[in-house]
């Protein structure tokens, strides 16, 4: 299917005329041209005639020239320069009984989230419940039990599993940049102390500087909750700027940068600021890293 697709297409490997001015994509049964609109135009009606030459039938809506169409299970718009699942993914995970989940349906859910988190930009950091995911399968490649059995997952891996679900569901598309990916194009420093807050966020390409903070209206009971805070209020502040690049995140607290990586706390204190942190950073890239207090750019905000 996929070389008789290919040469229907005019992929310049199977075509015994191959059509140079476009680029041609081609997956199994899928079809795409890219390129200058004449030429696309010029490529479209070649692999038609072939098409017709052999009597093969493409889909006459997916054949339509625009700038928003469906590749592989992802919906590209580049008008809005976004990307998004295709509703097949989100549909088939909501129609999964997250609770009654076998252990067979559990692997399949979790593929189908990876996916979907690859395409939204989401990074999935629910170690708890990969952890239990594997043990389970672990557990049946052992023969210790069957795939048909129920996964009975631990209340906080239910929980992460729930939540990873409800962000593929909701599906936001993903702004994308045409910075190229590899080291991060924003770095930002967030710090906080028990009189205010302040962040500051460089621009590695141009070299721009941004700088922000504020006293705080409602005093945070400890550091570890202050820190928590500022760090929420850095990237609403600059939320912005960053869509849709990778941003490397610089904080002086142990306690926030364990939380904001690993999206759970043992803390009391922390875990009120900790959901609206992880309510702020759904849709972003973000990478945390640890800066002492005495290199950290935003610690001087916080006391001005």
């Amino acid at each position: 299917m996929h070389i008789i697709t290919a040469a229907i297409a005019g992929d310049h490997s199977m075509s015994a005329t191959p059509e140079t001015r476009a680029k041609v994509d081609v997956w199994i049964d899928n079809v795409r041209h890219a390129g200058a609109k004449e030429a696309v135009v010029d490529a479209i009606a070649r692999a038609d005639a072939r098409a017709r030459a052999v009597r093969a039938t493409f889909n006459g809506e997916d054949s339509v020239l625009g700038q928003r169409y469906t590749f592989l299970g992802v919906r590209f718009d580049h008008r809005e320069r976004t990307v998004c699942c295709a509703d097949k993914v989100p549909m088939a995970l909501q129609q999964v009984d997250i609770e009654a989940v076998t252990i067979g349906e559990l692997e399949s859910v979790i593929g189908k989230l990876f996916y979907a988190s690859a395409v939204l930009g989401h990074a999935p950091l629910y170690y708890w419940l990969l952890k239990t995911v594997r043990r389970r399968l672990h557990r049946v490649n052992a023969g210790y039990c069957d795939i048909k059995e129920k996964a009975e997952l631990p209340q906080a891996a239910m929980a992460q599993l729930k939540e990873w679900r409800g962000v593929i569901i909701a599906n936001e598309p993903r702004h994308v940049s045409k910075e190229l990916s590899g080291t991060p194009r924003w770095v930002m420093y967030s710090d906080a102390s028990l009189q205010g807050w302040g962040a500051v966020l460089i621009c590695k390409v141009t070299g721009e500087v941004f700088v922000g903070g504020n006293k705080w209206r409602e005093r945070p009971h400890n550091i570890n909750a202050a820190e928590t805070r500022a760090l929420a209020l850095a990237i609403t502040a600059f939320r912005a700027k960053m869509a849709g690049c990778e941003v490397q995140v610089f904080v002086d607290n142990t306690t926030t940068l364990s939380a904001a990586t690993k999206r759970r706390t043992r803390s009391f204190a922390v875990e009120g600021e900790l959901r609206a942190l992880l309510e702020t950073m759904r849709g972003g890239s973000f990478k945390f890293d640890y800066v002492a207090s005495a290199d950290n750019l935003a610690d001087p905000i916080t006391r001005d």
